[in-house]
């Protein structure tokens, strides 16, 4: 620690000793003994105006001759505080001047324990230890300076010096992070009260002692009396941060009230959080700064990102002081820290938290005027609009029926609360949209009606018009009987309205149809007449509206039974229709219907030929509509009733290319096939069978269709075509899986005919997981032919190993070997699983061969240069240890084949084992005898 000295000695030496500990987070008011009260040490009341070394050359004259005068004392005393006083001269060499002060010091100590040790009994020894207890933290000798101010401390507890003592103490103590003793050196200052000047500063650091200590709760007591003396009774503010508050405060008091209240905020932070304020200031009662100590907690937890902690602090604070002019400014920041957080669901509440605790009607606003509290009020609109919105979003999202009951209670209360706000019309929208999303029809209908006709501005009212129309169909489809009637009415008479309040709305004209459809389905044809003609009488009205009155007199001619009126009434509307329009095929549909109809009536006189003609007829006017394929169809039918062959024929090839998709499709195909199997034309015939095999609707039919077509094709020499159709049976009809699994064999034989090695394994494999997936399905003849396919994949693995040849380096070729062995093994082993005699017999006699190759590629393998004599004997020696059991691995599956003999089984891999066992075991199966019995045996 630095000291401040006086270059001059005064009569009343201003011992300024000890500067103040900085304080842990930027203390600026350092304490002195100057800004302390200035407590001063008297020597006597004559001043020495000489110079420093002549003064103290003086009394240590004086001192070598009077040993023992009375005076002698205070001479020591004198000399010391000189020397602890004098300040060296500036002699340009830093390290010089302190080592020269530092010894005036340390002769310093030398007198004052002189006279301490000499004159124990002086009673103003007090003031000896003080500036023995400086010299020595001048020298930093602090645990003597302690030892210096506890002596004082205890043996003169009414000095003056006492306080500042304990002070002193506290800070060497406490730079020594001593916290346990350097507490307890503040708090006996403390316990003399504020009427000291070094109260404000050890409450500081004895609270800092605590919480260094973990005690925070003795940590909060401290720094909250130290809050109280700054902050308690200062009301007025309007923010929620503290920085503002303090605008009273000098810059230095600001820092330390900072400093006091994060300390406030950890310590409150490591033990309950926010609950632990609220119990804090119920135990110790209520605090005109409480909301500042709640901000910085939460303002704590923010920095650190712990969101729903802040949260929680703001809420804390709003819950224990709901009626603070500044609880609706914790509660928005309840909310925007949800936000930050992320926590859309919480955020809806603390809203909803907001509207309630400070919606116009509450107590709240009995305290405080709204005039001065625009923000809040501000707030609460845009809050009460969002929870209508976000509930809204909510309900659009989960479709829950909670959900669409919040947002409609906030947009009631929003319209409630705000009838005349510029999005008063607007929020009334999304209410009622969201009423229709509900399925509250009902009152969707009331609330489209409202907002469409009571409200000054139009923006959104014509398109709330034209839903209330949608709407009340909406609702009429849950009724009947008579308030299905009454709704119906209220219907049209809002149909009509909507078009004569919005006539430019692009709705408008479709709604008067719908209207007058609507009123001719319900057998009120007179309205909807009423309605076109006086669409089509007035001289406003577009081509488009004219074409809407002649479908809808169309429509009723039709529905009359005048169809011949009909047809000329949609000739009108038709020639209205620009090609574009997308009206043009419903009326062509119509005009179509119309025609039909006409056909219909002369078929059911008998007057086929006539009906014939109305039938083409709907084809040559109308040949895009629906309707036009049924009337060729029938023109068709009625051509071959009439066995007018060829003209039939051309009308349903005709048909055929104009309606592909039509579902009749099949019909036309079957009996197209008929037709050219009469005439002898097989290829023919075979094309009209894959037609009815892919558009039949009857799956047995389709599937025996196919399955002669590809045989028709077979025998018009055309297997590419027989190959197509195979895979499309596949396809189509994996069952019964004998067939479906037989179509992958003759694919697969067609492939390896034609050379293709890669789609014949293809189709080999996929027999095999055919006859796996088929379960009960499985046949004989299912297994038989995945167990060839099984073996015939075997056997290109078995090729592939027979050619790798062994080389050097040996390890490294031998992998591969080996790893194509492995793969033909696994091949032949899962051929052999089948159980089928044949595929067994041949899958063991190559599961032999692989090991006996093996064992001779071992032998026949290139040796390592460099190798002679003995060491290539060895190397050959290994090698034939390693092929041996190869060897006899393939024996004893060749024994295993031949065994299979005594079960009455011998083929052509049987009668190829026993050769090899010849060759390989020729003492024991080179008799030709035993060959023969075997053989005879099985004939």
């Amino acid at each position: 620690m630095k000291f401040t000295r006086p270059v001059i000695i005064p009569v009343i030496i201003v011992v300024s000793w000890f500067t103040s500990a900085c304080s842990l987070l930027h203390d600026d008011r350092d304490i002195t003994i100057a800004s302390l009260g200035k407590h001063t040490v008297k020597l006597d009341d004559v001043p020495i105006e000489a110079s420093n070394e002549l003064t103290t050359a003086a009394y240590r004259d004086y001192l070598k001759t009077n040993d023992t005068s009375d005076t002698r004392p205070q001479a020591l005393r004198r000399l010391a505080d000189i020397s602890l006083e004098l300040q060296p001269e500036e002699t340009g060499q830093q390290s010089e001047a302190t080592l020269l002060y530092e010894q005036q010091a340390t002769d310093s100590i030398k007198l004052y324990r002189e006279v301490l040790e000499n004159y124990p009994a002086r009673t103003d020894n007090d003031s000896v230890l003080y500036q023995l207890a400086r010299a020595y933290e001048t020298t930093n000798k602090p645990e003597q300076s302690l030892s210096s101010l506890a002596m004082l401390i205890q043996q003169y507890p009414d000095s003056q010096y006492v306080l500042e003592a304990h002070f002193r103490r506290g800070e060497i103590l406490f730079v020594q992070k001593d916290y346990q003793d350097a507490g307890k050196a503040y708090q006996a200052i403390v316990a003399t009260g504020n009427n000291n000047p070094f109260y404000r500063q050890s409450l500081y650091k004895m609270g800092w002692c605590f919480f260094k200590q973990g005690l925070f709760n003795e940590a909060i007591d401290a720094f909250i009396a130290l809050l109280d003396l700054e902050l308690q009774g200062i009301e007025g503010q309007e923010t929620v941060s503290g920085e503002v508050r303090f605008g009273y405060l000098t810059r230095a008091d600001q820092e330390l009230m900072n400093d006091t209240l994060r300390a406030v905020s950890l310590s409150f932070s490591y033990e309950a959080g926010p609950p632990s304020v609220a119990e804090y200031f119920t135990l110790h009662g209520p605090r005109d700064y409480e909301d500042i100590i709640y901000d910085r907690l939460g303002l704590l937890y923010l920095e650190k990102k712990r969101f729903n902690d802040a949260a929680q602090t703001f809420q804390m604070f709003v819950d224990n002081n709901p009626m603070h002019q500044q609880a609706p400014a914790f509660q928005m920041r309840v909310i925007k820290t949800y936000q930050q957080g992320n926590f859309p669901t919480l955020v809806l509440g603390a809203k909803k938290s907001f509207v309630d605790s400070y919606q116009l009607q509450s107590e709240y606003w009995v305290h405080h005027p709204a005039d001065k509290n625009q923000h809040t009020l501000d707030f609460l609109q845009l809050t009460m609009r969002d929870l209508s919105r976000d509930y809204h979003a909510l309900a659009q999202k989960n479709r829950k029926p909670a959900d669409y009951q919040q947002a409609a209670h906030w947009y009631h209360t929003y319209l409630e609360s705000y009838p005349s706000s510029n999005d008063a019309q607007k929020m009334n929208f999304l209410l009622a949209e969201l009423l229709y999303e509900s399925g509250d029809y009902r009152q969707a209908t009331q609330e489209y009606v409202t907002t469409a006709y009571q409200y000054d501005n139009h923006k959104q009212a014509s398109e709330a018009g034209y839903a209330s129309v949608i709407a009340y169909a909406k609702h009429e489809q849950s009724l009947d009987g008579a308030d299905q009637q009454a709704w119906h009415h209220q219907a049209t008479e809002n149909s009509l309205k909507f078009a004569a309040s919005f006539p430019d709305h692009p709705e408008a004209l479709a709604v008067l149809t719908r209207t007058s459809e609507d009123l001719l389905a319900t057998g009120d044809s007179e309205q909807a007449a009423s309605i076109a003609h006086a669409i089509i009488d007035n001289e406003l009205a577009t081509p488009t509206q004219h074409r809407i009155a002649w479908t809808v007199l169309a429509h009723t001619y039709f529905d009359r039974g005048d169809f011949l009126q009909a047809e000329s009434a949609y000739q009108e509307v038709w020639q209205r229709l620009p090609a574009e329009n997308t009206d043009k095929k419903l009326i062509t549909e119509r005009l179509a219907a119309s025609i039909y109809k006409q056909a219909e009536i002369e078929r059911a006189a008998g007057n086929l030929p006539v009906a014939v003609g109305h039938f083409q007829r709907v084809q040559k006017v109308t040949p895009s509509a629906s309707i036009a394929a049924t009337a060729e169809y029938d023109a068709a039918a009625g051509l071959m009733s009439l066995q007018q062959w060829s003209q039939a024929t051309a009308v349903l090839e005709r048909f055929r290319r104009s309606y592909p998709d039509d579902p009749r499709q099949s019909e036309v195909t079957r009996r197209l096939a008929t037709a050219y199997m009469a005439e002898g034309q097989p290829l023919h015939a075979a094309a009209e069978f894959e037609r009815i095999g892919r558009n039949h609707s009857d799956p047995v039919i389709r599937r025996q269709s196919l399955w002669q077509s590809a045989e028709l094709y077979e025998q018009a020499q055309r297997p590419e075509k027989a190959i197509g159709i195979y895979r499309v049976y596949i396809e189509a009809f994996p069952q019964p899986a004998e067939d479906a699994i037989e179509a992958r064999h003759l694919i697969a034989e067609y492939y390896l005919a034609a050379g293709d090695t890669g789609k014949h394994q293809q189709w080999l494999a996929a027999i095999i997981s055919a006859d796996q997936q088929a379960g009960t399905s499985r046949t004989n003849r299912t297994r038989y032919l995945a167990a060839t396919a099984q073996f015939s994949l075997a056997e290109t693995d078995y090729q592939k190993y027979r050619a790798a040849k062994l080389g050097l380096p040996l390890k490294k070729t031998l992998a591969l070997k080996r790893q194509l062995m492995d793969s033909a093994l696994q091949h032949y082993e899962q051929a052999a699983s089948y159980d089928i005699a044949e595929v067994t017999t041949a899958a063991t006699f190559r599961t032999a061969d692989i090991y006996m190759l093996l064992g001779t590629a071992l032998m026949e393998s290139e040796r390592p240069p460099g190798l002679a004599g003995e060491t290539l004997e060895q190397y050959d020696i290994l090698l034939e240890e390693q092929a041996y059991p190869f060897e006899e691995q393939a024996i004893a599956l060749h024994e295993t084949n031949i065994a299979r003999m005594d079960s009455g089984l011998y083929d052509s891999w049987i009668e190829k084992s026993m050769q090899q066992l010849a060759r390989l075991v020729p003492a024991q199966y080179a008799k030709l005898e035993r060959r023969a019995s075997y053989v005879e045996a099985i004939q």
